[in-house]
This record gives C-alpha cells, sequence and structure tokens, in this order.
C-alpha cells in the first residue's frame, strides 16, 4: 500500500522579505489533496515546513522519521527549488524507489526544465490536482501505465510524457472539506484559517498566473462553491478550533460581475443570519468591483473588522493598460476609498517598478499614493515580476512588447527558465531604483519586529481590559505608521536625487548618497526599536 507525505517546503529560508509580513497562512492546497485522498481510503501524513518554521536540515530530518513511499511537494514559486532541491536529493540519496512528485502553478508551467535539473523528481502534478494525484496514486499501486493519467508529465523512455490536461473540478461542493492537521500550529503562530469560496479568476492581467493557470485547462474559468457550503465549514473551523477570524484566499472573492457581487452579499448576510461569531474577515479582490458596488463592504464589515487585498497594482493610467487590468485610476480611488470608509484595514497589491516606466510617470505614481494615503516599504520597492507563460511573458516573446536585457554579470544566478529578466529603460527610474532598493530594505527589521510586538500582544492580552487592548493596537498601528511616512519621505528624497541626472555619472557622489539613505534608514530603524522596546514595557513589563 502507498503512504503519502505531502510536504510544504520552508518558504523563507537564510533570509527575511518582505512578504513575511503578511499574515502566518496554511497551505490549503496540501489540506485539499490530504482530505480528498483520504476520502478514497488513502493513507496521507502532512508536513508543513514553514509552519513549523523548520530549516532545510531539520526538515530533512523530519521526513527521514516518516514512514512513506510516495512524496508529494507542493511548490508554490521558484523562489523555494534551491530549498526543494535539498531536500528530494537527500531523500532519493536515502530511498532509490521513493516516488517523488511536485505540483503547484510553478511547476505546472515550468515542467520541462524542472525535470531537467532536477531528476530526483518522478512526476509533475499539472493543475488542480485532487483527482489527478488520485488516478497517479492508484496507477502506482497497480503498476498501471501512468500515460493513462491525465494531467501529469513524468519520465519516459524517448524523453517526458506530458499526458493531457485534466478538466477542471466542475462541483466544488462534492469536495471533501480540507484537512486542517497543520491549524493548531498554525493558530498557535497567530495565523489565520483559510477558507476558498470559490477556484479562478476570469479577468486577464497580463503579469498574473492565476488566469492562465485556470483557462488553459476545459472548464469554467470561475466556479463557486454554494453559500450553505462555505457556511457549514466555517461552522466546524469554530465548533473544532474555536476560529472566529478567517481569510478568504479566493483568487478573486467577488468573483465574476454582477453576479460575483451578489454572491459575496449573499455570504455576508448569511454569516449574520447563521449566528457565527465571525469577528474578522480578509479576503483580495479586484479594485473595480468594489468601485462598482462600494457599499458591499458596509455589508462585510458592519459587524466584524477585517483587511481587504485590492488589486491597484498602478496609479498611472497607461500602466494600468499595459497590465490589461480593465480598470481605470478612478477605480481605484473609489475602492480605496470604500475600503477605509469601511473601517476595514488595507493592504494594497501594488507594482511600482517595471521596465517601461517613466520618470514623470513615477512622480505621478507618487501623487496618486499620498491622495489615496496607502503607501509602506513594500509598496515602495514593489518590482514587476515577469513570469513566463502570461500574457505578458508572451508579448515580450512575441516580439509585441521590448524589454532591454540587463548585463550578463547581473543574469548570475537568475532563474531564466521561470522569469524573463529586463533592465529598466529609463535611466532617472534606474537610478531611483538603485538608491531606494539598498535604502528601505532597512526597514525589514523593525517591520519584524512591529509584527512580533502584535503579535505578541495578541496573545498576551487575550481577556485584558478593552482600553487596553485598543490602546495596545494603537501603538501598534502609529508605529507603523511611522515606519510607513519615513520610508515615503526617504523616498521622495531620493526622488529629487534622481531628478539631477549629473549625478548619476558621478560615482563617488552616488556612493556618497547611497550610504547616506542608507544611513540614515538605519538611525531611523534604530529609534524606532528603542520605542517598540519601550512599548513592550508598557504593555508586557518585558524590555529590549
Amino acid at each position: 500500500m502507498i503512504k503519502i507525505l505531502l510536504l510544504r517546503p520552508p518558504e523563507l529560508y537564510g533570509k527575511t522579505s518582505f512578504a513575511q509580513f503578511y499574515t502566518m497562512y496554511e497551505c490549503l492546497g496540501i489540506g485539499y489533496l490530504a482530505s480528498y485522498l483520504r476520502a478514497h481510503g488513502l493513507s496521507v501524513r502532512i508536513l508543513d515546513a514553514h509552519i513549523e518554521a523548520l530549516t532545510v536540515e531539520e526538515t530533512i530530518e523530519e521526513i527521514f522519521s516518516q514512514d512513506f513511499n510516495l512524496l508529494g511537494v507542493s511548490i508554490g514559486s521558484s523562489l523555494v527549488m534551491s530549498q526543494v532541491s535539498q531536500i528530494i536529493r537527500a531523500v532519493r540519496k536515502r530511498n532509490s524507489t521513493v516516488h517523488i512528485t511536485i505540483g503547484g502553478h510553478f511547476p505546472t508551467f515550468c515542467y520541462e526544465s524542472l525535470l531537467v535539473k532536477y531528476p530526483e523528481i518522478d512526476t509533475i502534478v499539472r493543475f488542480e490536482g485532487e483527482e489527478t494525484m488520485l488516478e497517479l496514486v492508484q496507477a502506482l499501486e497497480a503498476c498501471a501505465d501512468l500515460a493513462d493519467v491525465r494531467g501529469i508529465v513524468y519520465k519516459a523512455e524517448r524523453g517526458l510524457a506530458v499526458t493531457p490536461t485534466r478538466p477542471l473540478v466542475e462541483a466544488l461542493d462534492e469536495l471533501p472539506f480540507p484537512a486542517r492537521d497543520t491549524l493548531p500550529k498554525l493558530l498557535e503562530r497567530g495565523g489565520l484559517p483559510l477558507i476558498s469560496g470559490s477556484r479562478g479568476c476570469p479577468a486577464h492581467c497580463s503579469f498574473c498566473s492565476v488566469h492562465s493557470f485556470y483557462d488553459t485547462p476545459p472548464g469554467k474559468i470561475w466556479r463557486s462553491r454554494s453559500i450553505d457550503n462555505i457556511i457549514e465549514e466555517i461552522r466546524l473551523l469554530e465548533k473544532n478550533f474555536g476560529c472566529h477570524d478567517l481569510w478568504f484566499v479566493d483568487d478573486n472573492f467577488l468573483g465574476f460581475g454582477a453576479p460575483g457581487r451578489k454572491r459575496a452579499r449573499d455570504l455576508f448576510a448569511a454569516l449574520d443570519q447563521a449566528t457565527l461569531a465571525v469577528n474578522r474577515l480578509d479576503f483580495a479582490c479586484r479594485a473595480d468591483s468594489l468601485a462598482k458596488d462600494p457599499d458591499l463592504l458596509q455589508l462585510a464589515y458592519a459587524h466584524r473588522r477585517g483587511l481587504v487585498y485590492p488589486g491597484v497594482e498602478a496609479g498611472v493610467q497607461r500602466i494600468l493598460d499595459l497590465y490589461q487590468k480593465g480598470t481605470t485610476v478612478v477605480d481605484n480611488k473609489i475602492a480605496v476609498k470604500a475600503i477605509k470608509e469601511s473601517h476595514a484595514d488595507i493592504k494594497m497589491e501594488f507594482i511600482l517598478f517595471n521596465p517601461w516606466i517613466t520618470f514623470e510617470e513615477v512622480k505621478e505614481t507618487i501623487i496618486f499614493l499620498e491622495e489615496v494615503d496607502v503607501y509602506d516599504p513594500y509598496i515602495l520597492t514593489s518590482t514587476l515580476t515577469i513570469i513566463r507563460h502570461t500574457s505578458l511573458a508572451d508579448a515580450i516573446q512575441e516580439g509585441r512588447l521590448e524589454v532591454t536585457p540587463p548585463p550578463a554579470h547581473d543574469l548570475e544566478g537568475f532563474d531564466q527558465d521561470s522569469f524573463i529578466p529586463y533592465q529598466i529603460t529609463d535611466e532617472r527610474v534606474m537610478f531611483l531604483f538603485q538608491l531606494v532598493t539598498d535604502s528601505l530594505p532597512q526597514f525589514e527589521y523593525v517591520l519584524s519586529a512591529v509584527h512580533d510586538l502584535r503579535q505578541q500582544g495578541l496573545k498576551l492580552l487575550q481577556g485584558a481590559d478593552e482600553q487596553v487592548a485598543q490602546s495596545f493596537e494603537e501603538n501598534c498601528r502609529d508605529l507603523t505608521q511611522l515606519i510607513n511616512v519615513t520610508s515615503l519621505d526617504i523616498f521622495k528624497e531620493a526622488l529629487g536625487l534622481a531628478e539631477n541626472s549629473a549625478l548619476q555619472s558621478d560615482h563617488e557622489r552616488l556612493y556618497t548618497i547611497q550610504e547616506h539613505l542608507k544611513q540614515k534608514t538605519l538611525q531611523f530603524a534604530k529609534t524606532l526599536r528603542g520605542l517598540i522596546g519601550i512599548a513592550k514595557d508598557e504593555f508586557f513589563g518585558v524590555s529590549g
């Protein structure tokens, strides 16, 4: 009998990243795979090295303690491949017969290069994996021909064999609820349980792999679960784990047009009618969906708090058109205003730097950010990643859009199989980019300290006086706002320096400017760490 170990590899290994300041989350894909396979009588264990905060070495050690003969690895992006390669090589070295399969958005499209680079991999599951993984396991148990398993890639005698693409899961309600093996540990670390109320996105954003992932297989590109099915899962989360804070990870929570927005309204109403104690509700959506129905958020957050991730992406219309967003700058402004008026928190999805943006458009972008009053170090250093197999990458490869390749020495270690490399064309923008990406990342450590402070406070202040808890929350917000305002000030200082094109050829002066901005950031970070220490002492009696 095949025993399955599903692995989520360590995602932040050896360095910090602005990305870690998003809420800690589950790997819902593995949860769905595990529950689907278990429903068909299979033995499945889950190892989430990210939630467990394991290093690569610790992950390998934990894997060796498990009893399995099929290892399935979920790969969200190429950024984890360094860790994955070490893990699967160690597994293969120890056990030559274990079957290693991987899946996710990245391997779905880059299967050819992955199977060449990593001979330890036996198969790749493409697109949605529940039905495909079951058939793969059944074929392996029966020693059957893998050619009959739809939706996989494997190594055959004459090279790679790509089986026909499996249609998307049509009836999402028929899938069992995802396994929640890792949820207790996640909650202990301050994370939120995830819910997937729908799959797919009907938009055509040129930089996004989501559309390609769901548009390639046969089937409807956007499918939703019934309201009753979602409510039932929320009831179980509340009953079994005491969860009152939820994060909907739908690619586009508000769905497709008016029907999608109606579905969201129906869900919010059902939450209120079901006597469920949902205190927090987070989700991501398109800005134009909110612009068309701004009152929707008043219904969502009338009795609860939450965090909205609007896909704003740009504050310049030419850039929005380039990204094929199908939205306007006005839509973006209306959406942000609606979120703020609902008293929900906002974490705006944004891409500031790209190969084509001009210096004047950068200045226009900063005006936009100040007008909507949303900015932070992450937004101010955000950079377009051109993922292969997206429509943007296709336009470049077909010659419909041009990028300037970077110097050869900048490509060392760059994953050209997954991404298209480029250099920013406008010299002043390039100069600005060098200045801000050299200085603003210094804020990572203080952002991490504020994040840890808040997580510690959420645990220690449970059941505390409401006024004390509110004061603590305001203190954390003030610290975060101080970081954001200072980062914008440093960005604008760099913007003024970059406008003086004569500085770009003065390398000695350039070095002096870079050091000035870096030291200014470091000095601020030092001051802020002192304020964080004061906050710890005030609220918890713990300084430092």
